[in-house]
């Protein structure tokens, strides 16, 4: 099945010179399983003074990490008060002193920030770049590295609007509870409405979710982008083709019926596309992936723990 796919992507990669056009194929994966890992060892539990939030972790510089969360989220100055970060990555809860929050110019109006901790810990890096923003993402010229596109791929169409194979995954970490003492992952699968363009707060990612709580505000929404390499050539093991799980917004918060306060079932969230100009240039800084560094991550992705 795999080589009868491979020559159905050599095909028609004769119809345009980028390769990229909608192909039918079948397959299997665990891809749902993927999201759901990767966004577990990428999320962030957020105890804050008042209430709490969730986060993605998106850099490190020497051993400071810096993640995104929602404005909503950070309320106060943690070097006036504890805030807390909780990895459950591995299976194993770990806590770190939050230091610092920080709103750029270029997230004003938004409710996103980013937050910092300093750790020796090894953690992991999500990934917040499609592959075609080219200005922070080059293609390297010995990489004959191609994105395409998948219908039907285990009943999970490909999303043009979001660039993204089958639905999304919202994802975050909760803080203990008096139910739930431990800080645990939790996620819910959703569906891609619509974008609505301007919206308050920069809250243009419109989706459906199964379950989400207050607690998941500011982690990640998580969705698969597909990739593949080469000639496409079913012999070669040089080629290959698959799908890595990527960043593509901030959940927010579930809408609300007016002065009833019932929840629709609908969910807002922040687009990360609304920031690639601020966070490419200030990739250094935060020492956020990009380049080569961003490529060598997206080829082991797809190479060793491909979803499809």
């Amino acid at each position: 099945m795999k080589k009868l796919f491979c020559k159905l992507l050599l095909a028609a990669s004769f119809l345009t010179p980028l390769f990229i056009n909608k192909v039918q194929a079948m397959g299997s994966g665990p891809y749902v399983e993927g999201l759901k890992d990767f966004a577990k060892s990428v999320s962030l539990g957020i105890e804050t003074p008042a209430s709490s939030g969730s986060g993605v972790l998106i850099g490190k510089k020497g051993d400071t990490y810096f993640f995104l969360t929602a404005d909503h989220v950070a309320i106060s100055d943690p070097q006036e008060e504890e805030f807390w970060a909780y990895s459950v990555a591995g299976g194993q809860t770990k806590q770190y002193r939050i230091t610092s929050f920080e709103k750029p110019n270029a997230f004003e109006g938004k409710d996103i920030v980013i937050g910092s901790f300093t750790t020796k810990d090894q953690l992991r890096i999500a990934l917040i770049f499609p592959l075609d923003i080219e200005k922070y993402v080059p293609r390297p010229p010995s990489v004959p590295f191609y994105t395409w596109q998948v219908i039907n791929m285990m009943g999970a169409s490909y999303d043009d609007e979001w660039d993204i194979q089958g639905p999304p995954l919202i994802g975050g970490v909760s803080i203990p509870t008096r139910a739930i003492t431990v800080p645990i992952f939790r996620f819910s699968s959703g569906v891609m409405q619509t974008r609505a363009l301007g919206n308050q707060k920069g809250y243009e990612a419109i989706y459906s979710a199964i379950s989400t709580v207050p607690g998941m505000s500011g982690g990640g929404i998580y969705g698969a982008r597909s990739c593949a390499r080469g000639k496409f050539d079913p012999d070669s093991n040089k080629d290959w083709w698959g799908a890595y799980p990527g960043v593509i917004g901030l959940h927010g918060m579930s809408e609300e019926y007016g002065s009833s306060g019932g929840r629709s079932g609908t969910s807002l969230g922040v687009p990360l596309d609304l920031f690639v100009e601020y966070l490419g240039k200030n990739a250094d800084r935060y020492g956020i992936p990009i380049g080569k560094d961003y490529y060598d991550e997206v080829i082991k992705l797809c190479v060793t723990q491909g979803m499809y």
